[in-house]
Formats: C-alpha cells, sequence, structure tokens
C-alpha cells in the first residue's frame, strides 16, 4: 500500500483504504472492511473539512458495512452522520443523498420500521429517477430495494417495481449476470409467496441456468438454487 510513500495521514492513503474496505465488503469480508474504513475515515476526519463530500461517502460505506454485520445501531448512527453532513450543505437532489437515503431504506428494512424505509426507498428513488432517469442502472438498484420492500409489506407495486429493474438490467449487464439473477429470484419469491409455483418456477429456473453459466457445479449458492428448484418442481404435481 502506499503508506511507504506517503506520509500516515495522506490522502491517498484514506483512498486505497476506503477502495480496500469496499473490496473486501463485496466478499463478504465485513470485519476486515470495516478496519480499512475505519483507517480511512480517521484520516479524513484530520485533513477534511467537515462539510466534505468524501466524509458523506466514508461514512455511508461505513453504515453498509454495519448493516450487512447485522449492527444496525452502528449503521443507524453512521447514516446519520452521512444525511446530516447532506442536509447542511448540499440540494436535495444530490446523488449522494440517494446513496444515504438507500442505505437508510436498507437498515429501516432490517429494523423491521417498514414505513420509514419506505419513505427513504422511495426519496433515493426520486433522486435517481431525477439524476439518471427511469432506465439507468442506479435506478434498476432503486426499484429492486423498494420492490424488495413492498413484497414484505405485502404491496401490490412488488411486482412491477422488480419487472421494472429486471427489464433494466438485463438491457445494461446481460442475462448471465448475477444481479439479473437476483432480480429473477426476487419475482420467483412474489409468485411463490402468491401461491402461483409454475410462474415461481420458471424464474428460479432463470437463476439456476445463470448461476449454471457464472460458477461449477459444487458452487454450495448454486446446489441450495437447484434444491430449491426440486422443491418447486413437487410443489406443481
Amino acid at each position: 500500500m502506499n503508506m511507504q510513500i506517503y506520509e500516515e495521514n495522506h490522502p491517498s492513503i484514506a483512498i486505497n483504504c476506503n477502495n480496500l474496505g469496499l473490496c473486501y465488503i463485496s466478499q463478504g469480508n465485513y470485519a476486515k472492511a470495516l478496519k480499512f474504513l475505519a483507517f480511512s475515515l480517521n484520516i479524513y476526519r484530520k485533513i477534511l473539512d467537515e462539510k466534505d463530500l468524501k466524509l458523506v461517502r466514508i461514512y455511508n460505506n461505513m453504515a453498509e458495512c454495519y448493516r450487512l454485520m447485522n449492527n444496525n445501531r452502528e449503521a443507524s448512527l453512521f447514516s446519520l452522520s452521512s444525511l446530516t453532513i447532506l442536509i447542511q450543505n448540499f440540494e436535495i437532489t444530490h446523488p449522494d443523498f440517494a446513496n444515504t437515503y438507500n442505505t437508510s431504506g436498507l437498515i429501516n428494512i432490517s429494523l423491521e420500521r417498514y414505513e420509514k424505509a419506505e419513505e427513504y426507498l422511495t426519496k433515493s428513488l426520486y433522486i435517481n429517477q431525477y439524476n439518471w432517469g427511469n432506465n439507468h442502472i442506479t435506478t434498476a438498484q432503486s426499484y429492486f430495494n423498494l420492490g424488495t420492500l413492498f413484497r414484505i409489506t405485502k404491496n401490490k407495486k412488488a411486482l412491477e417495481l422488480q419487472h421494472k429493474a429486471l427489464v433494466i438490467r438485463e438491457k445494461k449487464l446481460g442475462k448471465i449476470h448475477l444481479s439479473t439473477a437476483e432480480s429473477y429470484y426476487e419475482i420467483s419469491i412474489i409468485h411463490f409467496e402468491k401461491g402461483d409455483y409454475p410462474k415461481a418456477y420458471i424464474y428460479l429456473e432463470n437463476v439456476v441456468e445463470i448461476y449454471k453459466k457464472i460458477f461449477s457445479t459444487d458452487n454450495s449458492q448454486l446446489i441450495t438454487l437447484e434444491n430449491e428448484l426440486k422443491f418447486l418442481k413437487e410443489k406443481i404435481k
């Protein structure tokens, strides 16, 4: 890392630590991610103005990491820190509002505060639509997250939102992509919960086919999905 070249509190060190933190989050190694994110935050607090967007983003990254660790108390605190800077210094349509509202929404889903979650996720969607349009991949993530919440709360709009997310993901990312599989899977769950097992089977079958093209046959997630598909097949008989 750049510590051998730069002083300990150099911004390049903070950037690298943040990037490493995000990399470890994507790998599911949250404890290690948190270590690098905290190191980055410590540097930023020393060298940046308190309204700098880098602080907004590192607070939001910390919130997301804590959320994934099921530590919603800490996640909420960091999300609030991110949101406070935004509210005090930036226009409500700034893209970072969408990111922070999205994280706050997901935290509130975990806490089963569904009305608050809907408020935050709806705000995130509107800001993403304003900045990127209705067919952007970032907007698709908002459709997906809000659709997932609506499935939990039995809102009829869940399926419509998930189909919007799926169409965009197929177009922008291709049919053989894990995000596309994620959309197929969520739609399968919606149909399953409605008791429409044939449709649930069709969408889950798509998920399995995507996983087969990306992973080896001994992949644990693929094996689980194949077992779920067998279960659905039995339900249809």
